[in-house]
């Protein structure tokens, strides 16, 4: 919202909390980037944050329904809307929304490569340079978004390649050449997305990097992605590019698992892969039951959602809070928030405070209790029943 206002890269909250940092780089800006020019257009408020998250998922849905439709996977694109909505519901404001829509993007331009027949000549058949430069530029720019991306990509560019030469579609040196074009177009974007300012994002997002809990090794993934080369085997005889597909998504599972893994893209590809493969392994005369199994899906993962809502109480004091976090600031004291208080109390406005997530000053960690406060300071942090 600060870049759509004032076009600056900036961050009300962290500036307060790193008053060291001169410009904002704890993260790839090409989300930030697109919301804000969405932001421009829409307006500033709570219903346009919604609105691109809503235009995130509908995009994402529509991409990949194309590519069911395209492998001939009806019931796969009639229930990816289902499958996809509580996934998105639950994560909010996140890297991810346009990584994933990138990302899902690279695989659909992808797709003629995966259909393709092999060829008897070698070089001489599939897609044309343009196509194979743009789905690896897809999937370049993708952890430009959302560096949790760069796994899945990494994947998905190494299973692309190696079906094109076990398919004959294209030689080594071509697919050298069309990879280093790629790769510098995405370059390109990430200098001008940094402004050129490579040291400050290089020292941010390593700091960043380093106090991130979404690193190390993730047994949980490797499971998964051990699951996703078992629905490719099996999906194999009944449709080759699906069965690509499915590998390349257990791939940047198993890379993830070293790497960087975040919820919304490992569920995403555990919805895709469950549905490009049972819809492709099954018959077609047992719609009924594939459309119950997508169905039971959805409601096994929509029922966190629904259980919030029966379970949960409107918060009741919530101007008195409101009240008194003006007057604390006012009065000049530091004052931390916690997600519920941004989000639920102030509705993310949260200038002047510091976050009970980060908190402290640049470098120093964050707080963990009670021993860390110092004169004058004010916690607003949620209970544990909220």
């Amino acid at each position: 919202m600060e870049f759509a206002e004032s076009g600056r890269h900036w961050n009300s909250l962290l500036a307060v909390q790193f008053p060291g940092l001169e410009n904002y780089h704890l993260q790839p800006r090409l989300h930030l980037i697109f919301a804000g020019l969405f932001f421009s257009v829409s307006g500033t408020d709570t219903t346009a944050l919604l609105a691109f998250e809503f235009l995130c998922f509908a995009l994402t849905n529509l991409v990949f329904v194309i590519i069911c439709l395209r492998l001939d996977l009806r019931l796969a694109a009639l229930f990816t809307p289902l499958l996809f909505a509580p996934l998105y519901v639950v994560t909010g404001f996140r890297l991810e929304l346009t990584g994933a829509l990138i990302f899902v993007s690279g695989l659909s331009v992808s797709l003629p490569f995966l259909r393709a027949e092999a060829s008897r000549a070698r070089g001489q058949a599939g897609p044309g340079a343009v196509m194979s430069i743009f789905s690896k530029f897809l999937f370049g720019i993708a952890p430009l978004a959302a560096p949790s991306l760069f796994a899945w990509s990494l994947g998905a560019i190494a299973v692309l390649e190696i079906w094109r030469l076990a398919m004959r579609q294209a030689r080594l040196l071509r697919i050298i050449c069309e990879g280093l074009a790629a790769l510098l177009l995405a370059l390109a974007v990430f200098a001008l997305s940094i402004d050129f300012e490579f040291a400050e994002f290089l020292e941010q997002f390593t700091f960043h990097a380093g106090r991130s809990t979404g690193g190390g090794f993730n047994d949980e993934a490797i499971l998964r992605a051990v699951l996703f080369a078992g629905a490719s085997a099996l999906v194999f005889r009944h449709n080759h590019a699906a069965a690509a597909i499915c590998t390349a998504l257990a791939a940047g599972q198993f890379l993830a698992a070293f790497l960087h893994d975040k919820a919304l893209i490992r569920n995403l590809a555990a919805s895709m892969v469950f549905l490009i493969a049972l819809d492709a392994a099954v018959g077609t005369r047992w719609l009924k039951v594939k459309a119950t199994l997508f169905a039971t899906l959805f409601l096994a993962l929509s029922a966190n959602f629904f259980s919030f809502y029966f379970i949960s109480e409107r918060v009741e004091n919530s101007e008195a809070v409101i009240a008194a976090y003006e007057k604390d600031l006012s009065d000049g004291q530091r004052v931390f928030v916690d997600e519920t208080m941004a989000q639920h109390y102030l509705n993310q406005n949260t200038l002047g405070a510091l976050a009970w997530t980060w908190g402290g000053t640049f470098p120093k960690g964050r707080p963990t209790s009670l021993y860390d406060l110092e004169e004058g300071d004010v916690w607003y942090v949620s209970s544990t029943r909220f």
